[in-house]
């Protein structure tokens, strides 16, 4: 699945002694992008807007993302991957700013999966100590060579105890496939899954089926829990 991520992060600021109001979450759009990329040099970008009643200063980074067989996520830094303008800002109250990208990274033999941070800095001055939130978002970027197709089909499906199953699909396409409406998505899966309903139909924690690889789903049941 595609999301957007958010996470808030508690620090201690120095502040005068002036009350702040309680910190408001931005919001950036789009929250993915897939993009082709003819060599390196495709661009994209970002929305970030600011619904607050004060400056947001904010900064980004890159992380590539690489989605295990039972849907861990691991995550590596990939600033050098792209070029981000601004990388840093000052974005004012209530009103908007576009991030621009640009991948720079080497010639793919098949896609990649990213994620673009834009997080909120913290800003310190003296004063009484007090405890705000921080957030930040990320952006899903898929980048992927001329002409990549995802090739998925359904492998297995094995029964579990306390009702539910678990799913192998395969993606044999060099672009990464993204189960948003559930595993009925995969080819045959509808009617191979017709027992488990609803469960089938509703996009997995973790829906991203790499290139070139094999996905362990488990749906149903008591035993649907994240491995």
């Amino acid at each position: 699945m595609i999301k957007r991520t958010m996470r808030a992060m508690i620090f201690v600021a120095l502040l005068t002694g002036w009350a702040i109001p309680e910190a408001q979450a931005f919001e950036i759009s789009p929250i993915s992008q897939h993009l082709e990329a003819h060599g390196p040099g495709v661009r994209g970008r970002l929305t970030l807007r600011n619904p607050r009643d004060a400056i947001l200063p904010v900064q980004t980074r890159v992380m590539r993302r690489h989605v295990a067989e039972d849907g861990r996520m691991t995550l590596t830094p990939a600033d050098a991957d792209f070029l981000i303008f601004p990388p840093q800002a000052l974005v004012r109250p209530n009103s908007a700013q576009a991030i621009q990208f640009q991948y720079v990274g080497e010639p793919l033999a098949e896609g990649r999966s990213y994620v673009l941070y834009v997080s909120e800095v913290p800003v310190a001055s003296t004063g009484s100590v007090i405890v705000r939130m921080v957030f930040e978002m990320g952006a899903a970027i898929y980048i992927y060579p001329p002409g990549a197709q995802t090739d998925l089909r359904l492998e297995s499906v094995t029964p579990l105890p306390g009702g539910g199953a678990e799913v192998r699909v395969r993606n044999s396409g060099a672009r990464h496939g993204v189960l948003l409406n559930g595993l009925i998505a995969v080819p045959g899966a509808e009617t191979a899954l017709a027992a488990y309903g609803q469960a089938a139909r509703t996009a997995p924690e973790s829906a991203i089926v790499p290139p070139h690889s094999v996905r362990r789903f488990v749906i149903g049941g008591a035993s649907a829990q994240r491995p």
